[in-house]
């Protein structure tokens, strides 16, 4: 029996699930329909066929039909990913997973595996402390989603000891603000010394 063609949102929530894998999750279907509300838009490519036309003249009819106006013009669509909506719908606990008590920044962690594979596609080995450093981030930053470098490491430390986790050290915690980086999750704040700038979104074209 056929099965209908996969849809980029299917294949999205694939991405997710097999994230999810990594950290001992699997969220329901009801849970990912949640998940994928807080993080993603998704805009489907849009088709414009020419107009066919249709021959007459004065003996018959002549029913060939030619092509008006060239190629099929297709408009390609576009999936934008939320960060920061995600996190903030985190924080507000609103998502879980199973009903248990998981890591605040475990949903995070498969939102960055998406957002490198589908935005920067540098496939990056992304870690927990990615996820926490991040989460970290978007708990401190201010107004501008800037954020002091020395400000984070105390604060994810906290969490992660909060959680029954080792606490991260100094090399440790480059190696994450060194992978958030080549992901293009942040980047050093403008005029700001010694400070991360946080990207609230991303959008990628397909066809």
């Amino acid at each position: 029996m056929s099965t209908e063609p996969e849809t980029k949102r299917d294949e999205i929530a694939r991405t997710l699930q097999e994230a999810f894998k990594t950290v001992s999750l699997s969220p329901d279907s009801g849970e990912m329909e949640a998940i994928l509300e807080a993080l993603c838009s998704i805009q489907t490519p849009t088709y414009e066929i020419p107009k066919l036309e249709t021959k007459f003249n004065l003996t018959r009819f002549d029913d060939t039909k030619a092509w008006k106006g060239g190629a099929v013009n297709i408009k390609p669509g576009n999936i934008t990913l939320n960060m920061h909506k995600l996190v903030t719908t985190v924080a507000s606990g609103v998502l879980t997973i199973g009903g248990a008590v998981t890591a605040p920044w475990s949903i995070p962690f498969a939102a960055l595996v998406l957002w490198d594979s589908i935005y920067s596609g540098i496939q990056c080995k992304l870690c927990e402390h990615d996820a926490v450093v991040l989460w970290v981030m978007w708990k401190l930053k201010d107004e501008n989603n800037n954020v002091a470098n020395e400000a984070v490491l105390p604060e994810a430390n906290k969490e992660l000891i909060r959680e029954g986790r080792s606490e991260m050290t100094k090399p440790q915690f480059t190696d994450a603000t060194d992978n958030l980086r080549a992901i293009s999750c942040i980047e050093p704040a403008r005029q700001l010394p010694d400070h991360w700038w946080l990207r609230e979104w991303c959008r990628v074209k397909y066809t």
